[in-house]
């Protein structure tokens, strides 16, 4: 007889991974907010992280389902995470040659 009914649904961190990946691949996209979507992809890693070691620790605590949302969670993650890398150096490139995210200013000064 099987106890699914004992395994939990989702690791500890599975909806604020959820959460912190998504917000990151959104605030990638906001040349303003790109360096806070790049801290909440790290912090969106490191709980991704946190839940493999727990669900490597304690497999047998777990519902399949809980390990579906982990890879769907450990996905948006680095998703937001690399994304977010990416738009934070752009801006910061930017900001460092040009002086400014203006494109108007920077199309004036070339």
């Amino acid at each position: 007889m099987e106890n699914n009914n004992l395994k939990n649904d989702s690791l500890p961190f599975g909806k604020a991974k959820l959460v912190l990946g998504i917000s990151s691949i959104i605030l990638s996209f906001m040349s303003l907010f790109a360096i806070i979507g790049f801290i909440i992809g790290v912090i969106a890693v490191y709980l991704v992280d946190k839940d493999k070691q727990m669900l490597k620790q304690f497999p047998d605590n777990y519902s399949d389902a809980a390990a579906k949302k982990h890879k769907t969670g450990t996905i948006l993650a680095w998703i937001g995470f690399i994304l977010s890398t990416l738009s934070a150096i752009a801006v910061l490139y930017m900001y460092g040659v040009y002086g400014t995210l203006d494109l108007t200013q920077i199309r004036e000064m070339q």
